[in-house]
């Protein structure tokens, strides 16, 4: 498996919209896939916030994560965040997720981030074995989530 930036790999915007959308679109009752698509499409800088990394097993898209500035509009007091963590279902439990997390965060690192956030409804002990800390539990777009953070150390 290998990771990279979505930016060399645009013909997989429209997929990877549709599996997020698929998952978390119910929150957003005026987005479409192609609105998602569309913001996808603006995330694939490599030298700064937003950026999306993507999962491949020779052609085969695994799975995506992206770095974003504000992923909740109810904290925009918080920034940047992790965000849109999705793993092929047949894909999971192989260790995608943390390797996607993983690889996301050493990007931040690079890029002089100092702590990112996130927030879930339902994988928090993935995040907690990362190394994820609780901070508060919101209740946000009709679910209760918990908003996570990690403290990033500088690269040497």
């Amino acid at each position: 498996m290998r990771i990279e930036n979505i930016g060399d790999h645009l013909e997989l915007i429209d997929t990877i919209a549709l599996w997020h959308f698929r998952e978390w679109g119910h929150a957003d009752p005026t987005g479409s896939v192609q609105s998602w698509a569309d913001g996808l499409r603006q995330r694939t800088h490599r030298d700064r916030i937003p950026a999306t990394f993507v999962a491949l097993e020779g052609t085969e898209l695994l799975g995506s994560v992206t770095l974003t500035n504000h992923d909740m509009n109810s904290r925009m007091d918080l920034s940047p965040w992790l965000a849109g963590l999705y793993v092929k279902p047949e894909k999971r439990g192989q260790g995608i997720g943390s390797a996607l997390t993983n690889h996301a965060v050493k990007v931040a690192a690079l890029m002089g981030v100092n702590r990112l956030y996130l927030y879930t409804e339902s994988a928090r002990d993935l995040y907690r074995k990362l190394g994820w800390r609780s901070m508060a539990e919101d209740f946000y777009e009709g679910q209760v989530v918990t908003i996570m953070y990690l403290d990033i150390l500088p690269e040497a």
